[in-house]
């Protein structure tokens, strides 16, 4: 059977074959309208663009598309950082994109980077993401896909994690063992697999100490940020709810929480203990300093890199890519908040 082409596409809508390849590339001058008629098209032939489907591998980009949900977050800046050191070692350029934790925005995204012909993409999955057509649609391309932190756990890929259970775990466990009982938790509102995670180690650590768990110092924030963390913590002592613990899954909203406690006159740690989640820069700048966990975000990138080294090697080789499932260990850092 003959494979679609541009003109075929073109000839079918009665438009140039210029308006078919920029509206598969979703540029902003052609209509949504129009980008939705080619896509439709496309999808219907099962088109991919030919600089994808005729690629050979020993024809390099040396390009990889990473897409991520936050460049704000410096979790996943760490995970950059790590991934340009190890990339720049063979030569390699990292395409960044961000999804905004939108499904749509992240399948363009992907579409983007197929046309662009990378060797590669790296993704963590935006929070709205519940299907993986898209990147069903990178595996058939040849493209190499590694999920990272946010993951699909159905779609055969090599993925990479944090153990979010063991570190939620140890950190409630260790304000347990300091003699905090009534341990609040701020946690994401969505029902991602790395926020559950957290929230059954937490669990479990209260249970193994014959703490009940009280679902109303279970916050669920919808955005963890600075002024979402301080004003649900705020909320909850309007309820007189005792708590002598803060653990939160963000450290931003953590930062809130710590400010909030300080401008209800309380003490931190003295009184009320505070912990956050990723280390990030500012954890050390804030008074009290922020006891938080570290996800080693580089040496995340840097195994994500290397990986992709290994499955092009054993394409090269024309070896059967075996997809392995990594889980990377987290580290308390305790400051002078809990």
């Amino acid at each position: 059977m003959q494979k679609t082409k541009l003109l075929d596409i073109a000839k079918e809508l009665g438009i140039s074959v210029g308006t078919v390849s920029k509206a598969l590339r979703g540029y902003d001058e052609i209509s949504d309208s129009t980008i939705a008629k080619v896509k439709a098209a496309a999808d219907k032939y099962n088109f991919i663009p030919n600089s994808i489907a005729v690629k050979l591998r020993s024809q390099e980009s040396k390009n990889i598309g990473v897409i991520i949900p936050d460049l704000k977050n410096s979790f996943f800046i760490d995970v950059l950082k790590g991934m340009i050191l190890e990339a720049g070692k063979q030569h390699y350029s990292i395409i960044i994109k961000e999804s905004k934790d939108s499904h749509k925005l992240e399948n363009r995204c992907v579409e983007e980077l197929l046309v662009q012909n990378v060797d590669g993409i790296f993704i963590s999955l935006s929070n709205n993401t519940k299907v993986n057509t898209h990147l069903q649609k990178i595996k058939e391309s040849g493209v190499i896909l590694i999920q990272f932190d946010k993951i699909s756990k159905t779609l055969q890929t090599t993925k990479i994690i944090n153990d979010n259970y063991k570190a939620s775990f140890e950190v409630t466990e260790k304000l347990i063992l300091k003699g905090r009982k009534k341990i609040a938790l701020i946690r994401s509102s969505h029902n991602s697999e790395n926020t559950f995670k957290r929230f059954i180690g937490y669990r479990d650590a209260l249970l193994k100490h014959n703490i009940t768990v009280d679902n109303e110092l279970v916050i669920n924030i919808q955005n963890l940020n600075y002024i979402e963390g301080y004003n649900n913590l705020h909320s909850l002592f309007k309820k007189n709810k005792k708590i002598d613990a803060v653990f939160a899954l963000n450290d931003n909203a953590a930062i809130g929480c710590l400010n909030c406690i300080k401008d209800l006159g309380f003490s931190v740690p003295k009184d009320i203990a505070v912990v956050g989640f990723s280390n990030s820069e500012i954890t050390s700048l804030v008074s009290p300093k922020l006891s938080t966990i570290n996800q080693h975000g580089e040496l995340m990138g840097k195994k994500i890199m290397n990986r992709f080294y290994e499955e092009k090697q054993m394409l090269k080789e024309k070896k059967e890519v075996v997809f392995e499932n990594i889980t990377l260990e987290t580290t308390f850092i305790k400051r002078e908040s809990s």
